[in-house]
Parts: C-alpha cells; sequence; structure tokens
C-alpha cells in the first residue's frame, strides 16, 4: 500500500478522493463529498482530489485499553432515574471509535445505512470524515489504521463504494463519521439522529434483532474504558433488508430499546405499553442489527415471515396508546412530561 487510504474499496465509482463520482444506472453521475451531494450530467474530477493522508507504514501500536472519548455514569437501581438520566443524554455520540476503532468503524457504516434502510432506501456510495489525534503517535496510528479497515469491511460486505473522504487530526477525541447517499443524492449520516418513526394508536410494537444483557459501550455501563457493543454484518444485512421491504421500521440508537421508543412517542403523542424483561440489558443496551417495527395487527404476517426465513429473532413488545409509556414493573412517564 502506499497510503492507509488503500484499503478502502472503490469498485464502481468514477474517481475518488475529497470529491467522488459514481455512474447511476441513467447516465447521470452522483457527485459525492463528506457532507453533501448532487446529480449532474457530466463530470471531471477537480484538480488536486486527493486525500492528504499518511503514508503506510506508519508506527502502530494497540493500547492496552484505549483512552479515547470514555464518558459513563454508572446504572442507578431505580430504572426511571436511569430512563430520566440517560433521555437527558440522549443526543451524546457514542465512544465507539475510541474505545475499539474497528469494531467502531464497522458500526459507524451500519449505523448509516439503518437510516437509509429504515426509509426504504437504497445506498449507491458512502462517504466518511475521520477525526484522530495526531497519527504520529503510534497508538493514536493504531485507532486511524482500524477504523478506516472497519469502514472498509463494512463498504465491501453491503457492495459500496467509498468514493469521498476528509482526514482530520486534532487535539480531541477521535470521531468517524459515515455518511450513506441514495442516487437522488439523499444523505442519511451516523452522527444524526434518525428521524422517528410516525405511529398511530393500536399498532403493535415488535424488536426485530437479537437482544443481550451487555451493555458494551453504553454511556451508562460505567466508568471505565470498555468495548463497543459486537457487531456480526450477516445479521445486520438481513435486518436492513426487512426493513428496506417492510418500513415502518426505526433503528435502535443511543440509549437503547426505551429511549428509541420513547422518542417515537414523544413525535406522535402517543404513549406504549411493553411487557418486557426490565433487565438493565433490556431497556438501555446498545447491542448492534435491531429496529422497532410500528404496525397494525393485521399488517405483521409478512414481518414476521420474512423474520423466520432469514433466521432474524422477533418479538411483539406491546401496543402503542394512551399518554404514558408503560413498561410493567418497571416504568410508567408521561410522554408529555418528555421534551
Amino acid at each position: 500500500m502506499g497510503s492507509v487510504l488503500d484499503v478502502l474499496p472503490r469498485d464502481g465509482a468514477l474517481f475518488v478522493g475529497r470529491t467522488g463520482a459514481v455512474p447511476l444506472p441513467d447516465g447521470r453521475v452522483l457527485v459525492v463529498s463528506p457532507t453533501e451531494a448532487h446529480i449532474v450530467l457530466a463530470v471531471e474530477e477537480p484538480p488536486d482530489n486527493a486525500i492528504p493522508a499518511p503514508a503506510d507504514g506508519l508506527r502502530v501500536q494497540r493500547p492496552a485499553w484505549m483512552p479515547f472519548g470514555i464518558s459513563a455514569a454508572p446504572v442507578p437501581e431505580d430504572a426511571q432515574q436511569a430512563f430520566r438520566r440517560i433521555w437527558a443524554r440522549r443526543h451524546e455520540q457514542d465512544a465507539y471509535i475510541g474505545q475499539e476503532p474497528y469494531t467502531g468503524g464497522l458500526i459507524r457504516a451500519a449505523q448509516a445505512l439503518r437510516q437509509a434502510s429504515a426509509r426504504q432506501e437504497q445506498p449507491a456510495a458512502l462517504a466518511f470524515r475521520l477525526q484522530t489525534p495526531d497519527p504520529g503517535d503510534p497508538k493514536a496510528a493504531y485507532l486511524l489504521v482500524k477504523a478506516l479497515e472497519g469502514l472498509a469491511d463494512a463498504a465491501r460486505m453491503f457492495r459500496l463504494p467509498l468514493v469521498a473522504g476528509e482526514l482530520t487530526t486534532a487535539a480531541v477525541d477521535p470521531e468517524l463519521e459515515v455518511a450513506a447517499y441514495t442516487a437522488d443524492a439523499q444523505r442519511y449520516s451516523s452522527a444524526a439522529e434518525a428521524e422517528p418513526a410516525m405511529l398511530n394508536k393500536g399498532e403493535d410494537v415488535y424488536l426485530l434483532g437479537r437482544t443481550t444483557a451487555d451493555l458494551s459501550g453504553s454511556l451508562y455501563a460505567g466508568g471505565q474504558a470498555c468495548f463497543p457493543p459486537p457487531i456480526d454484518l450477516v445479521v445486520e444485512s438481513r435486518v436492513q433488508e426487512i426493513a428496506a421491504e417492510i418500513g415502518h421500521a426505526m433503528p435502535l440508537g443511543r440509549g437503547g430499546l426505551l429511549i428509541t421508543l420513547a422518542r417515537c412517542c414523544v413525535r406522535a403523542g402517543t404513549g406504549a405499553r411493553l411487557a418486557i424483561p426490565t433487565e438493565p440489558g433490556w431497556l438501555f443496551g446498545e447491542a448492534q442489527s435491531r429496529m422497532l417495527f410500528f404496525l397494525p395487527r393485521e399488517r405483521s404476517d409478512r414481518l414476521l415471515a420474512l423474520a423466520a426465513q432469514l433466521d432474524i429473532p422477533i418479538e411483539r413488545l406491546g401496543t402503542l396508546g394512551g399518554v404514558e409509556l408503560i413498561v410493567e414493573g418497571a416504568i410508567n412517564l408521561d410522554v408529555r412530561e418528555l421534551t
């Protein structure tokens, strides 16, 4: 390799760099930067388009633990206290890249792509922005290299070119933003919260994907460094396939199941009643490759059939209605009081 960026997949792109371009089936071209995209009839690569990047051969050292970007607080015994604490911090970005950069790179790509699939959109290309400490530090170089390797492996899994990127160094916590662009230039970013799904009273709430008791990576998992939750890209692709066909989906985001559902309820002005385990991992865990679906009972057959066909766990959690978010035995909150 001449550069650490050589690991990134580019098949299908006309050119890549600070700006990238992907041909569309109708003959037009999708022009992509890390922050925006547009469609043109024809395009030429801009001069000086290369992404400045460290050469291959960096001094790389895996730290005994990753001291970057760790921010966490213990889970209180009272679930309502935990809910209110996490709800107030729900907009904070996770620290996955600093905790374990390879897995963080995988997750960042999946976060962007989940948003697209939940809106039944098909991505055409990926772009990224990566900020790391000075790669002259072997530990920071490890973070840079592994985050890009994780992002590259995810892009290959989903058969998407990484066409545009930006690398910066700064004496702050590391961060990677991945953007998925569709053929009509819609942008879905791992750094943005997914738009809450629209809900209707009387609909059933389904959880697609496997939930564990693991609190890895969570902002409330304890006051010391930890690894992010694991991710299986095969399972991830199947969950996204189901969401893209069914719609009415919401990716589970920061704070896990309960916070994601609460955001949807607040937007729709409706409550929900759930009968689920009350362990912190179930309520607040950030296990990957999971989505909520909101469907009337008579429209759930296709969702259940696809989950069985692709061997993805699915559970009916409860029903929407009223003005309170209720988890039997743990939570009873008026959604009108949440902001």
